[in-house]
Formats: structure tokens, C-alpha cells, sequence
């Protein structure tokens, strides 16, 4: 090989070619050597790999452990086991034979469609449990069949259209929330309602002494319903008293003329009621006579009205409704200031978004919380202070805002607890949280027509679905120490300001939804544990 001689003296033209020559040579020995070295390097660090893979704890983390682990991932993102199987064979093992990781079905209007087969093999692997199913607005009828064709399996169902599936017999159905037709799904051709209207259309004639679509012989165990705006004729085929099921939940919409007659029909069992209406509500006259009719509800615990702005076209006419066993009244927007003797012996209210509550018909309450903006707040909770009289059995005050607060205003919110307390004599615990720092308390959002989707699916798309239903904060009515649980221990009410989370969850992957699970499992352990003492 070529070698450089004197470095002072210029090459000749003989030189120069013999030097570029074995530049080339040596760069090609360089490459060749670093390849080497990185292939080296690759080797080793597969081999670190695979012995902290060997030494990971995970390994050690009993089976029927993991299965449990892999229940709560799933029912926090029911495609979890897309990408739990593909970790690791043992992985894969465990989720197999897991039956429940397979059971829950939340299909969102962005989620990825599944073909159909595919569909059937995930329900089929969820073996005796009960599922929980949720379809899309636009599900077609052949992902709709591919569900409900396991009727016997399904103990929670949600869906929108297609509601010729009533006719099916679902001997394990406890919750069945139905959504509406008519709304813009992003301009997608409605011909499902179509098909549904004209169904139930031709079945007008033959719905005079039959049983409601929603009898006890075909939904033997429900207890939960939620009618988020059905179509009328849905409406009209469930509204019948014959073997109309014991309902413990009812959350209703005000449409058409039924909705009096289906409360009615399961009055004796209700324990939950939510009524709410809609922006474009009209009174007619059979409305009237209906809402004239008292209905006495015997076993309700807590009421809900709901009303989607401040102030309706028309004032509507509430029904007559007797309720001596009532714990808990939660009141959405609306104008009316009308006093509400039916729920005078409320003990926890909840006001939302409500300009002028009534208070008098609350003199029984002992635990208030108002959701509303920062000045709205401060505006209520003056009352407290101008009015001793008003709600003299008041213990505690928690305030949610949905806007981003000021130490001024939590400072001026406390002032007017303060000054009552200071009034009656009595102490009043008080908290004061910021929603968009605390997303802890997303529990106190909408109600969509999905199972289990009473949270936001994502950051900044609260309202997916075009539906303005509410949550139903509800207690267990078989819980004694409700009342005390419902607000926490007093440490709780030192007024510290909640630091906002600064962190984000990374893209999903395995260890990602582990670790949110572990986070899920603390919290509810907290949760026990505070109820415990």
C-alpha cells in the first residue's frame, strides 16, 4: 500500500493518484470496522436486553395476578388486548384465558371499526361473563347483530338507532341506554332511522293491550335506563304498563306525550330519577293533564332535573311528584325559582349552572355543592350570607368552577362561608376546586347514551356524541356511611390550592396502560381506606 513521504513536498501526478486510491481503501476499512462495531454493539445490547428482560419483576407477578391486572386495563381501554398479547407468550396465555378482559365493548364514533369476524372471535373469548356493550351512532345492522345476537351474555347495552333489537329476549340486561336518531353525525346518511321509523310505524296498530317493548318476561333484570332521546315511536312502544320492568334508574328525556306514563310504570321501584328537558320543549294538553296526576315514588332517593340552558322558550310545567324518602336533589340550569316542596327533604343538593336555586324548598339540606363559573358562585353563596334563615342546617359547602379561578375569588367565596359560620355558630366545612386544574373530579360531567362513558373520552371533546344528558351523581343507597363518605374526611377542607398536573400520557402501550392501572387500583384504595376510617 501506498504511504505518504514527505509531507512538505507537493505530489505529483503519479502521487495524487496512488493517494486517492488508498484514501478509498482505508475509508472502506473504517466503514467496515464500524460496522462491525455496531453490530457488536448491537449483539450486546440485545444480550442486556434479554437479561434484564429475565430479571424485569413483572416475571415474577403470579398469573392469576396478572389476570386480574389485565381486567382493570380493559375495562379502562377495552382494545387493551390488542397490544397486551403481542408482549410476551405468557402474556399473550394469561390473556386468553382470561375471560374478562374480553367482556366490555365501548365502540366510539372514532374508535377503528373491527370486522365482523374478527368481532365475533373477541365475544366469543369473553366465555360466561357478562358483556358490556356500547355501539357508534352509525353502527351498521350487521355490527348491531354481531353484539346483540349474544343477548344472553350482555348486561349492559347502549346503542342508537336499530332498535328492532328490543325485540330480543336479554336475560341478563341490568342497563339498557338508548340514544337518538335524528341528530347530525357528521353527515351521515340516516337510513337506519329511517328503517326504524317506518318499523315502528307499522306496529302502531298492534301496540293497544300488548306489554311494553321493554317487558319483564324479555328484560327480566334491568334496573337501569337511560332514554336519551329516543325517537317517538320508541317512546310509545315501551310506554305501556303491562309487565313494565322494576326500574331502580331512570334517566328520562321530556319527548312526546309518554315519558309522564313511563315514570309512572316503574314509580314503585325507583331509586334514581333524572328527568331533563329539552331546549325545543312544547306543553300540549295531554302534557297537562298528565303532569296534573301525582305520582307518588315511595323508595326514590335521589331526583334530578335537568334543563339544557338558562332560560326555555316556554316555562315548562313540572309533574306533581311525592317523595318521602328523598337524600339528594341535583338541579341543571334552568330559570325556575318556583318553590319545589316535593324535595324539601333533600340533605345533599347539588346546583349546576343554576341561576337562582330554589332555596326554600331545601330548608332540610346539609350538604351543598354548586357548580358554576367563579362569579356565579360568589353570587349564590351571598345568599348564605344576606339570608341566615335560608337552609339553617347547612355542615358543607364544596364549590366546583369550570372556569379558571383567582385567590380572589376562592377567597371571596370562603368569606361568605365564613361569615354564615360565624353567624349561626355552627362550622361549615368548605372546599373549593378548580376543574381545570383537578381533572379528578371529571365524574361531575355529561351523561353520554355510552356505557360507561360518563368521563370525557378525550382532552377538549367532552361533547362527542351531540348530547347535552348529565351524569347522575348518585350514591349507594345500601351504603350507612354515605353520608359521612359523599364529601371525605375534614382534612380534605383546608382550602389548599391543587397543583395542576403537569404530566401527559404518553402514547398507549403496555406498560403505559400498566402503569395507569396501578395509579387506578391506588386511587380506589385510597378511596376505601378514607371510607373505612
Amino acid at each position: 500500500m501506498w504511504s505518504l513521504g514527505n509531507p512538505e513536498s507537493l505530489p505529483s501526478q503519479g502521487e495524487r493518484t496512488s493517494a486517492m486510491e488508498t484514501i478509498y481503501v482505508l475509508q472502506k476499512k473504517r466503514e467496515e470496522i464500524l460496522a462491525k462495531a455496531k453490530q457488536e454493539a448491537n449483539d450486546l445490547e440485545l444480550e442486556i436486553s434479554k437479561i434484564r428482560a429475565w430479571l424485569a419483576p413483572i416475571r415474577r407477578v403470579p398469573a392469576d395476578v396478572l389476570s386480574l391486572i389485565f381486567v382493570e386495563v380493559c375495562q379502562l381501554d377495552w382494545q387493551a388486548p390488542k397490544v397486551l398479547g403481542i408482549v410476551c407468550r405468557l402474556w399473550r396465555e394469561v390473556l386468553l384465558s382470561t375471560p374478562r378482559a374480553w367482556a366490555c365493548i365501548q365502540i366510539r364514533p372514532r374508535s377503528q371499526q373491527l370486522p365482523h369476524a374478527l368481532m365475533s372471535l373477541w365475544l366469543s373469548r369473553c366465555g360466561a361473563f357478562k358483556l358490556h356493550a356500547s355501539l357508534r351512532p352509525f353502527a351498521s345492522r350487521d355490527d348491531v347483530d354481531a353484539v346483540c345476537c349474544h343477548e344472553e351474555k350482555i348486561q349492559c347495552l347502549s346503542f342508537f338507532n336499530n332498535f328492532y333489537q328490543l325485540e330480543r329476549n336479554y336475560s341478563q340486561l341490568k342497563e339498557l341506554r338508548l340514544g337518538p336518531v335524528n341528530r347530525p353525525w357528521r353527515n351521515i346518511p340516516d337510513e337506519q332511522g329511517i328503517t326504524e321509523t317506518a318499523h315502528y310505524s307499522d306496529r302502531r296498530g298492534e301496540v293497544g293491550d300488548i306489554s311494553s317493548n321493554l317487558s319483564a318476561e324479555r328484560f327480566p333484570k334491568l334496573v337501569h335506563l337511560h332514554l336519551h332521546s329516543p325517537s317517538l315511536m320508541v317512546m310509545e312502544a315501551i310506554s305501556h304498563k303491562h309487565l313494565f320492568p322494576a326500574l331502580t334508574e331512570l334517566h328520562i328525556h321530556v319527548k312526546g306525550t309518554h315519558w309522564h306514563s313511563i315514570i309512572r310504570y316503574c314509580a314503585q321501584s325507583l331509586v334514581t330519577l333524572a328527568i331533563e328537558f329539552p331546549s325545543n320543549y312544547v306543553e300540549d294538553e295531554v302534557n297537562r293533564e298528565e303532569l296534573d296526576t301525582l305520582i307518588e315514588l315511595p323508595n326514590l332517593q335521589n331526583f334530578h332535573y335537568i334543563f339544557p340552558v338558562q332560560h326555555l322558550e316556554q316555562d315548562p310545567t313540572l309533574p306533581s311528584l311525592q317523595m318521602p324518602n328523598l337524600r339528594s336533589y341535583h338541579h341543571v340550569r334552568g330559570s325556575e325559582t318556583a318553590e319545589r316542596p316535593e324535595v324539601c327533604l333533600a340533605t345533599f343538593v347539588y346546583f349546576e349552572q343554576c341561576l337562582s336555586p330554589p332555596w326554600d324548598s331545601v330548608p332540610s339540606m346539609t350538604h351543598l355543592k354548586v357548580k358554576d363559573t367563579p362569579e356565579e358562585i360568589n353570587l349564590l353563596l351571598g345568599v348564605l350570607e344576606d339570608e341566615p334563615d335560608v337552609c339553617p342546617l347547612l355542615e358543607t359547602v364544596e364549590c366546583f368552577s369550570i372556569l379558571p379561578s383567582t385567590s380572589r375569588d376562592r377567597a371571596t367565596a370562603r368569606s361568605f362561608v365564613d361569615y354564615r359560620t360565624s353567624m349561626i355558630r355552627t362550622p361549615i366545612k368548605f372546599r373549593y376546586i378548580d376543574l381545570e386544574k383537578d381533572k379528578s373530579h371529571a365524574r361531575y360531567s355529561k351523561c353520554y347514551t355510552y356505557c360507561k362513558c360518563n368521563t370525557p373520552a378525550d382532552d377538549g371533546q367532552e361533547d362527542l356524541y351531540n348530547e347535552s344528558s348529565f351524569h347522575l351523581m348518585t350514591g349507594d343507597g345500601d351504603d350507612e356511611n354515605d353520608d359521612d363518605n359523599e364529601y371525605g374526611d375534614e382534612e380534605d377542607y383546608e382550602g389548599e390550592e391543587d397543583e395542576e398536573d403537569e404530566g401527559q400520557e404518553d402514547r398507549p402501550n403496555p406498560f403505559g396502560m400498566l402503569q395507569r392501572m396501578f395509579a387506578h387500583l391506588q386511587a380506589r384504595q385510597l378511596e376505601r381506606t378514607q371510607n373505612t376510617d
